[in-house]
């Protein structure tokens, strides 16, 4: 797993161990959408492609964010 995308998750709670591929945001990550929105800012910024409000909507886990990104 990308190192700045685990840096990122791990400021808004979640562990760096529960950053795996399968994690699931809301389920496994206990993300609600404020702190989603916060991620996909720094994401953003980070890899320098847009995450729009219907592309986390989509995008269910941990893989499918690092897949969108061109992160794997």
């Amino acid at each position: 797993m990308n190192e700045r995308l685990v840096e990122i998750f791990t400021a808004h709670g979640p562990t760096a161990e529960q950053i795996v591929p399968n994690a699931r945001l809301r389920d496994d990550l206990d993300l609600d959408s404020f702190e989603m929105m916060n991620i996909a800012i720094e994401l953003e910024e980070a890899f320098g492609k847009v995450l729009s409000d219907a592309n986390l909507v989509q995008l269910k886990t941990v893989g499918e964010i690092a897949c969108y990104l061109d992160l794997t």
